[in-house]
């Protein structure tokens, strides 16, 4: 990870830190988002037992794009076989559903968070995949999730947004937390 990023990680990391010490029990951490096998940003997660809460800040975007973000929680990841995948889902316990969306600026990065509760995905959330619980009740220590960052092109050209917004496009960044 190079210096930049590694100052992004703890910057988000002590940001993340200040409001989870007056709250239920959590933890922090942070990983790198990666495109390919290049460090391009910082993701932070606050795991509580009900809830998980993501802060991505990321770069190396292209400008003036949409972006989707999509999380596979994986309930069981001591079900998966040689690290948790898409195959895995079943065993897993798992599922891919909608997180977020954003649209970068002239200079290509982004910062995005969302929350996403156990057992309480928004009404008419997306599912690309596994069952429709997301995270499963009491489980937000235990799961596996995934970031997937997903490219739409430039916002300019979409005339669709829902439609657009509600598929997977294609994966252009990850970031991977691992309990």
């Amino acid at each position: 990870m190079n210096k930049k990023n590694m100052a992004l990680s703890l910057v988000v990391g002590v940001i993340f830190a200040l409001p989870a010490l007056a709250g239920p029990p959590s933890t922090i951490e942070t990983v790198s988002v990666t495109e390919g096998m290049m460090d391009v940003g910082a993701a932070a997660l606050v795991r509580k037992k009900q809830s998980a809460t993501f802060r991505i800040n990321t770069t190396m975007l292209e400008s003036d794009s949409a972006y989707t973000v999509w999380v596979a929680a994986f309930n069981r990841p001591e079900n998966c076989v040689d690290g948790c995948n898409g195959p895995d889902l079943p065993a897993a316990d798992g599922s891919v559903f909608f997180g977020s969306a954003f649209v970068t600026g002239s200079s290509g990065t982004a910062n995005v968070e969302f929350e996403v509760l156990a057992d309480d995905l928004p009404a008419g959330a997306y599912i690309a995949g596994g069952h429709d619980r997301g995270i499963k009740s009491g489980n937000g220590f235990g799961v596996e999730l995934h970031l997937i960052i997903a490219k739409h092109g430039p916002s300019n050209l979409i005339l669709d947004w829902p439609g657009e917004l509600s598929t997977p496009g294609p994966t252009e960044q990850v970031a991977l937390f691992i309990p």
